[in-house]
């Protein structure tokens, strides 16, 4: 809702104090109202009340005091405008330049570590230029190669010298991007202290510890280098800085012409000694090598015994595993064979057993035999066939026959089957029932 103008509001309360005054009072000032006049009058006042708050409570004037005392807002009230949107652009502001900041930071740290790699490399060439001219130095070149060697010494140090000057103006440009990394942080540190204290202190603490780490690191890294370049001197530097003393104090030619025979007699006794550690060198080298050889020849040597012994022990370990694969061939050919025999005795003895048992039957039917004959023999009243001696003779030889043929069969053949000692029993049996009937038979006869 737009907020309405105050004279809109008091023209709004005029019109409801006319409709108030054009009620009618003729009643009121005659006679007391009626019931329903009342009422009727007392609803138009509470309406036109309702109407006056209405409006008081729409009005910018009022609408404070009543936010103050009642701690909230009519219906048709809006809500007032903050005074922290005004500072909002600020505080934007703030977080954009401290956002800057921190990545400016971030770059400023990346350019001191890439100025402490080129430190680092820098130095790494110049130890590498003062071993290449202690190496050099170190040579004993004959006169014919002395330009030779001087000339790829020049070239040698050229390349590194090339190196180290692609370092420095690598270096300087690194610094030059810190320097004006620095100034703007400068300007970004002023815009934020205008700003926020707060936010001020915290960036002067960065910025502090920042400056001091640069310093700190600019002090080893030029403590490195002046250490370096102080123990890279040579020979050769040390007689340029001799001859340029001597030329600067006004020495004389006498004097420099000394100095420099003692130094070149001291190059010569030096290039002396150097061909005496050459030639012991060379002697150690041809014993080494000697050394070499004979443990060469010995490492071939001991290989080949080993390829020959290994060789021996795949020969024997083969023949092993044919003997064995043999063995066990031998093994089942001699358990096929005893399984094969046992088979066949198996065989034999069921043949025997059948052939005593057929003997049985022959035997048992011939009993039979002789049983019906008796029958018949007594069925006539005849005298048995058979006196009493040779009575007491059969009852005599069939159990010694019976027992005649378990000994033979047990004993001479070899026979241990079960069914012989049935065939044994059965004929025992048989005999003995035999003997019982010729001796009933005999004892009725002699009756």
């Amino acid at each position: 809702m737009k907020q309405e103008s105050p004279q809109r509001i008091q023209n709004a309360i005029e019109k409801i104090k006319a409709k108030a005054a054009s009620l009618p009072r003729s009643s009121m000032l005659g006679a007391s109202p009626s019931r329903t006049q009342r009422a009727a009058i007392e609803k138009r006042l509470t309406s036109i009340d309702n109407l006056v708050d209405q409006f008081r409570r729409g009005s910018p004037f009022v609408k404070t005091k009543t936010a103050q005392s009642n701690g909230q807002s009519g219906d048709s009230s809006e809500k007032l405008q903050d005074p922290e949107t005004d500072l909002e652009p600020a505080r934007n502001l703030i977080s954009i330049t401290q956002q800057e900041q921190n990545e400016k930071q971030k770059e400023e740290e990346n350019i001191n570590y890439k100025l402490r790699k080129v430190d680092e490399d820098i130095v790494i060439q110049k130890q590498k230029l003062e071993d290449v001219k202690n190496d050099f130095l170190g040579l004993n070149p004959r006169d014919d190669q002395k330009k030779r060697v001087e000339a790829s010494y020049q070239k040698q140090k050229q390349k590194i010298n090339e190196i180290i000057q692609k370092l420095e103006r690598r270096k300087q440009k690194l610094e030059g991007k810190l320097k004006t990394h620095s100034s703007s942080e400068s300007d970004l540190r002023q815009v934020v202290r205008n700003g926020d204290v707060i936010n001020r202190t915290s960036n002067d603490l960065n910025s502090n510890s920042t400056d001091t780490s640069l310093r700190e690191s600019e002090m080893l890294t030029g403590s490195f280098l002046s250490g370096g370049k102080n123990s890279s001197q040579s020979l050769i530097s040390v007689e340029s800085r001799s001859l340029e003393d001597n030329s600067e104090n006004g020495d004389s030619k006498s004097e420099i012409f000394a100095e420099l025979k003692q130094q070149k007699e001291l190059y010569e006794a030096g290039l002396k000694r150097l061909d005496t550690a050459i030639a012991d060198f060379e002697a150690k080298k041809t014993e080494l090598e000697t050394e070499l050889r004979n443990l060469h020849s010995d490492v071939f040597k001991s290989q080949k015994v080993i390829e020959q012994s290994e060789f021996d022990n795949a020969e024997r370990l083969k023949q092993i595993m044919n003997e064995i694969h043999d063995d066990s061939d031998l093994h089942k050919m001699e358990q096929s064979r005893l399984q094969n025999d046992l088979d066949q005795c198996n065989y034999r003895s069921n043949e025997r057993n059948n052939d005593l048992i057929e003997r049985l039957e022959k035997l048992q039917d011939r009993i039979e035999a002789i049983e019906i004959k008796q029958r018949k023999a007594e069925s006539l009243n005849q005298p048995p066939i058979m006196p009493g001696t040779l009575a007491k003779a059969l009852e005599w030889t069939m159990p010694v026959l019976a027992f005649f043929l378990f000994y033979y069969n047990r004993l001479v053949r070899g026979d241990k089957d079960a069914s012989f000692w049935l065939i044994s029993l059965s004929a025992v049996a048989i005999s003995v029932i035999v003997i019982r009937i010729v001796t009933q038979r005999a004892s009725t006869f002699t009756d």
